[in-house]
């Protein structure tokens, strides 16, 4: 499935103004690849830096440093007539499918949109498409003449896709893609992105703070912590035996169905927390101040990622190798019925 890099980050950095003159940096200098048909699940806390380095994939943020790749060609520094050409081919979901359609537009206008401006096609070959697009996600051709608010949650978020996909994308950054909906709809939404990945060849960022959806979306997952990617490698991998203090932490808040078992992850999770991140050592871990385990060490010298024995990118101090394999992904990556 994979046949090479299709998005390329490169020393990524990405800033934005702060009170007093401050420059605050949400992204520092992150190196990332995406292979053609793969997702790379990413996952940190909300202000970790995760959306705006999806924007800034998107063109939607600015970016103070570094470089992003598309197919070998630099997103950044690319003259704006060759950024919109290559604009089609990265496409986004966004969070809140309700704020992301225009409520005075009918649903065949907004899915259409693309395919207007970005292809310039005549009006009834937009028109053949979005029926064509709009059933490919499970919507009837009427949905196109109606508006927003005649749909629910879910289904707007199926209209959501249906305009990403329909000006033919290779990229598509799903920046919490699923969190405003009930278990059930993001269930059959996911199952929806997996589908529509097998049958295009999609490549997906796929974001999210919930570290039990990217691990069922993702073939790698990426944990970003304070604008910095702490750890990466195989999904199977990084869930069952996350090797970083940060992604520990992360693994025992999801919830579990065993109550003993939830106990025993909220308590690891309290000694992993503690007062917040200590501004004052930017030239440290950042995580130094949460973790359990830190060392002078931690406090005065940043760690860089590195791969250790199991595989995994880690960028600790620690000693952190384990024995751990990868397992098999289950079949399909499905949850539960498909669409």
């Amino acid at each position: 499935m994979n046949a090479g890099p299709l998005v390329e980050v490169e020393d990524l950095v990405v800033g934005y103004p702060g009170a007093r003159r401050r420059w605050i940096e949400a992204v520092r200098g992150v190196d990332l690849s995406i292979p053609v048909g793969s997702t790379l699940g990413l996952v940190g806390e909300s202000g970790s830096g995760k959306s705006s380095l999806g924007g800034a994939i998107l063109g939607l943020v600015p970016v103070a440093g570094g470089r992003v790749r598309l197919a070998g060609q630099d997103l950044v520094r690319a003259r704006p007539a060759m950024r919109r050409r290559l604009s089609a081919r990265l496409q986004a979901v966004f969070q809140d499918p309700h704020a992301s359609l225009d409520p005075a537009r009918r649903i065949g206008e907004s899915v259409g949109e693309g395919l207007r401006h970005a292809l310039g096609l005549p009006p009834a070959e937009v028109r053949r498409r979005v029926i064509d697009v709009l059933a490919e996600v499970g919507l009837p051709a009427s949905a196109a003449d109606c508006f927003p608010a005649d749909f629910s949650g879910g289904q707007r978020q199926r209209i959501a896709i249906a305009r990403a996909i329909a000006v033919d994308p290779d990229f598509v950054v799903c920046d919490e893609a699923v969190s405003a909906l009930d278990l059930s709809v993001q269930a059959q939404v996911l199952n929806l992105l997996l589908r529509l990945q097998a049958d295009r060849g999609l490549s997906y960022l796929f974001i999210s703070h919930d570290l039990s959806v990217v691990r069922h979306m993702s073939d790698e997952i990426a944990v970003m912590y304070a604008g910095l990617i702490v750890e990466r490698g195989p999904a199977s991998v990084v869930s069952a035996s996350p090797a970083h203090p940060y992604t520990r932490a992360l693994v025992a808040a999801v919830p579990v169905p065993d109550q003993a078992e939830q106990g025993h992850r909220r308590a690891a999770r309290r000694a992993a927390v503690v007062a917040g991140m200590d501004e004052a050592a930017r030239s440290g871990c950042p995580y130094a101040a949460r973790c359990p385990s830190v060392t002078d060490r931690c406090r005065s010298e940043r760690p860089v990622l590195a791969v250790r024995r199991s595989g995994v990118a880690v960028a600790c101090h620690l000693d952190l190798d384990t024995p751990a394999e990868a397992g098999p992904r289950p079949a399909g990556r499905s949850l539960g019925a498909r669409p």
